[in-house]
C-alpha cells in the first residue's frame, strides 16, 4: 500500500548522526538536494518535531517518525535511516521523556488524510517480533529497501 513510498535513494544502512539537530540538518539537505521537499523544510519539520514530538518506544525497537505539513513536500516519500548509534528523540505526546531511536523514518506525506493510515501501518509493522528480528539482521542497505517494500 505504502512501499511505493520507499524509494532506495531515501534508504541510508548503517548511518551516524552527533545528535538530533545532526540528523535534520543532514536530511533535510539530502531531500532538498534530491527534489522532496521545499527550502522550507528544514525549518518546518525542526519546529514540528519540538511542538509534536515523534519518538516512540515499541515493544521491541525505538523508532522516530518526524514529518512536517505538505506544503514543505514536492514528492511524497519515506525515508529510511537504520543507525549504527541511537539518537535521542522526545517520546511521543511527552515534552520531556527521551527515547533512543534506532531507526529514523521521515515522512514526506502530501495529502493530510494519508497520515493517520500511514502512521498506523508503520506501527503495526514496527510492533511485528518478526518484522525487528528481521531487520535488526541486516547487512545492507539492499536488504533494508526490500524489507520496508515487503511490510509496507
Amino acid at each position: 500500500m505504502y512501499s511505493k513510498l520507499v524509494i532506495p535513494e531515501l534508504v541510508f544502512f548503517g548511518e551516524s548522526f552527533e545528535d538530533q539537530e545532526d540528523f535534520f540538518k543532514e536530511a533535510s539537505k539530502n531531500l532538498l538536494e534530491l527534489g522532496y521537499v521545499t527550502e522550507g523544510y528544514f525549518k518546518a519539520v525542526v519546529e514540528r518535531e519540538v511542538s509534536y514530538p515523534t519518538g516512540l518506544a515499541l515493544e521491541n525497537i525505538s523508532i522516530a517518525i518526524p514529518h512536517t505539513n505538505p506544503e514543505f513536500i514536492v514528492k511524497p516519500f519515506i525515508a529510511a535511516y537504520h543507525l549504527t548509534n541511537a539518537v535521542a528523540f522526545t517520546q511521543m505526546a511527552t515534552q520531556d521523556v527521551k527515547i533512543q531511536s534506532e531507526l529514523i523514518l521521515a515522512l514526506g506525506i502530501k495529502e493530510p488524510q494519508e497520515q493517520v493510515g500511514m502512521l498506523s501501518k508503520i506501527i503495526e509493522v514496527l510492533n511485528d517480533p518478526e518484522f525487528v528480528k528481521e531487520y535488526q539482521r541486516l547487512s545492507n542497505q539492499e536488504q533494508l529497501v526490500k524489507l520496508l517494500k515487503s511490510k509496507f
